[in-house]
């Protein structure tokens, strides 16, 4: 346990990946031994692969490939899926797809996996979540502008379809860096560019519906900007 101010480790060196390699996702599994759990992935070039959580019981420090790769792609989120849950893909540019994960069949670990949502070439995707009744979904921009969404606003489509209006994009207030799912006493931590963590009351963040462009909830000076944002879970005292 260190300081706020403290460097860190470089966690590469702790799990034996390589130096073009980046982590994406951190998931808390406390037993493998559901059959119908599966680990669901998703990349930024709107690929998405269902693979049961039982292949990933015994990894080496070396790690378990999980997924293949495209040249210019890469892993940016991946959930934990229980078979008969709907699933939303969201884009930088503010498109999203509601699918059902029935939709993607049950794969291999080597397998490339298949289209989840068709996108423009200069749109990639850049968040998942798992719809439920507990929780919104919560979007921040790179310029710091932000919303909350009720996850029953999407209406489920085919898998490989353009999906719905959920953002407006704009010059102005940037595209969309991630999207998180929120209960009402969470906070989100926005993390900038320049090594600045802001937190922000969930509640605080305005509830719009799909096609609003949301309100500025993290001030930023540009040249800075938001590269990602957290849920943080808050403390009862």
């Amino acid at each position: 346990q260190l300081s706020k101010n403290a460097r860190g480790e470089i966690i590469k060196t702790l799990i034996g990946i390589s130096a073009d390699e980046d982590i994406t996702a951190i998931l808390n599994i406390k037993s493998f031994s559901d059959s119908k759990e599966n680990i669901f992935i998703a990349t930024s070039r709107g690929i998405v692969k269902r693979v049961p959580l039982i292949e990933f019981e015994r990894v080496m420090q070396s790690g378990k490939k999980a997924i293949r790769i495209d040249e210019n792609d890469g892993v940016i989120d991946v959930k934990i899926t229980k078979g008969n849950q709907d699933l939303i893909l969201a884009t930088r540019r503010g498109k999203a797809l509601r699918i059902h994960e029935d939709a993607v069949r049950v794969m291999g670990r080597a397998a490339r996996g298949v289209t989840g949502i068709k996108m423009g070439n200069d749109d990639e995707l850049c968040g998942l979540c798992i719809v439920d009744e507990e929780t919104l979904m919560v979007l921040v921009t790179e310029y710091g502008y932000g919303k909350r969404i009720d996850l029953e606003n999407f209406t489920p489509h085919g898998r490989g379809t353009g999906g719905q209006r959920y953002y407006k994009y704009n010059d102005e207030k940037g595209e969309v860096v991630s999207v998180k799912q929120v209960e009402k006493n969470d906070d989100i931590m926005a993390i900038t560019s320049r090594g600045q963590i802001i937190k922000i009351p969930a509640e605080q963040i305005s509830l719009q519906g799909k096609n609003a462009s949301g309100v500025r909830v993290v001030k930023i000076n540009k040249p800075d900007f938001v590269v990602s944002i957290a849920r943080s879970p808050r403390a009862e005292n």
